[in-house]
């Protein structure tokens, strides 16, 4: 899989396709900006934006079926998350 670097603020943001979706490394997005990404995933709203996501309409839409399909944890390289 290809990964493609976003610069921003002269700090590199990648952007990599899984399986069908583009995924945005959001560890590196969040360190830009001083934040901690647990607590964004952790976060009451958060939880229920992904439950809009995940409803039947909306998932057909973003071509998404499961939380995963949205975000992905990896050991070395951070947390992926849908582009959306």
């Amino acid at each position: 899989m290809e990964i493609v670097k976003f610069i921003y603020n002269e700090q590199e943001i990648e952007f990599q396709p899984f399986s069908q979706n583009v995924m945005v490394n959001a560890t590196q997005m969040a360190k830009l900006f001083s934040k901690n990404l647990g607590h964004f995933t952790e976060n009451k709203n958060t939880k229920i934006f992904i439950e809009r996501c995940l409803n039947n309409r909306n998932s057909d839409y973003l071509n998404i079926k499961k939380k995963e399909d949205l975000i992905i944890s990896q050991q070395k390289s951070g947390t992926w998350m849908h582009r959306v």
